[in-house]
């Protein structure tokens, strides 16, 4: 079995593609260059070497016969055309695959993403991690957006499984929920810092791994199912900083702890004055660092 390649096009391969792309057409593009013809396709769209033509009556007849039955994916093969051409004149003309069609594809993907493709897909990603990042921009991200990029898959998702995705104060089902937390992440957050004075937080592995901590600290016992609507509510009466509901408490709740608020205030006030908020003395030192948002 050939495994189709992925990643990162050579030079080598863009060459080849813009000789033979226009000649051969994606389909037999992808098996000279050992790629999936959906990634040949998209490549050879962002070449430039897709011209996109009015349709001809024949093309149009073929769209409305198939299109219901072979889906988008087969007729772009078939045309030469791309699938989004195609989803754009199928919705033009009124059209849209069956529920045939539907099952298949949905057979199709979940025969590609077996539990041993996933796993491979995660352990590729995990080596995408940090510094190896696309995304990377120097570790400027603070813990508070670390751990709301992680916390869904970790902690809130059983939130809502354990609750039924009912809110558990009006009892509305489905729609947009949160996680309110009972303990409050601030106080999470503060006992995972104190319990690990080793960590680091002006450098990005230290604070990758407090976000790390943060997150395994969560338990279910420290949320509850909302609304968004009873959600707003409960902090518009109680406080934003505040887990005191039935089981509850917030899902969006970076909010600092006293300690760290007078610490930022401090800070200003020396920026504003230039004086020492601890001797009240002229600060005649380097210009200080902002404390980490956490």
């Amino acid at each position: 079995m050939i495994v189709a390649k992925s990643g990162k096009w050579t030079n080598p391969e863009v060459m080849a593609l813009q000789k033979h792309y226009m000649a051969l057409g994606p389909k037999r593009c992808a098996k000279l260059l050992g790629r999936v013809p959906s990634s040949v396709q998209q490549k050879a769209g962002k070449l430039g070497l897709v011209k996109e033509q009015r349709y001809t009556r024949a093309e149009l007849e073929n769209i409305v016969e198939n299109y219901a039955k072979k889906g988008p994916l087969a007729l772009s093969e078939e045309m030469n055309r791309s699938q989004k051409a195609i989803r754009s004149m199928a919705v033009r003309l009124g059209l849209a695959i069956n529920s045939e069609t539907k099952s298949r594809i949905a057979a199709w993907n979940r025969a590609k993403w077996t539990q041993e493709s996933k796993d491979r897909q995660s352990a590729k990603m995990k080596t995408k991690k940090g510094e190896k990042s696309p995304s990377w921009k120097g570790g400027v991200c603070n813990v508070s957006e670390m751990i709301r990029g992680r916390l869904y898959t970790a902690w809130v998702k059983y939130i809502f499984q354990r609750d039924g995705y009912t809110c558990r104060l009006c009892s509305e089902k489905g729609g947009k929920l949160v996680a309110h937390h009972t303990r409050t992440f601030a106080q999470i957050r503060d006992a995972v810092i104190e319990s690990h004075p080793e960590l680091n937080l002006n450098d990005y592995r230290g604070r990758d791994r407090l976000a790390d901590l943060v997150i395994d600290a969560h338990e279910l016992s420290d949320g509850i199912t909302l609304c968004r609507s009873c959600h707003k509510n409960h902090h518009l009466e109680n406080g934003v900083n505040c887990g005191d509901i039935l089981p509850s408490g917030v899902e969006d709740n970076p909010q600092p702890s006293q300690s760290n608020v007078i610490s930022i205030v401090g800070w200003k006030v020396q920026r504003l004055t230039g004086e020492d908020t601890q001797t009240n003395n002229p600060d005649t030192s380097a210009p200080m660092l902002k404390p980490l948002s956490i």
